[in-house]
């Protein structure tokens, strides 16, 4: 399987650095990452997921979408601050 990474999306939270990767060739465009979080994620015109600017979405929010979405095609990536 190839995987693209479509943006790597730096956001800041108390806690920890976090970024998004997204597979292109699993996305189907389900939206139920745009459901859980719509302030990080929205279809682009090939009706994929991509990471907006500017997200505002909380860790949590994040998290429900990246294992809410059915084809797994969103992974998030968790760096504890030092």
């Amino acid at each position: 399987m190839i995987s693209f990474i479509l943006n790597l999306f730096l956001l800041e939270d108390d806690v920890a650095t976090w970024s998004i990767d997204i597979d292109r060739e699993s996305c189907i465009g389900s939206g139920v990452c745009l459901v859980y979080a719509p302030n990080t994620f929205v279809h682009d015109d090939d009706a994929k997921a991509v990471v907006v600017d500017g997200a505002t979405d909380d860790l949590e929010s994040v998290q429900n979408a990246v294992q809410g979405c059915p084809t797994r095609a969103l992974r998030l990536i968790v760096e504890e601050e030092v």
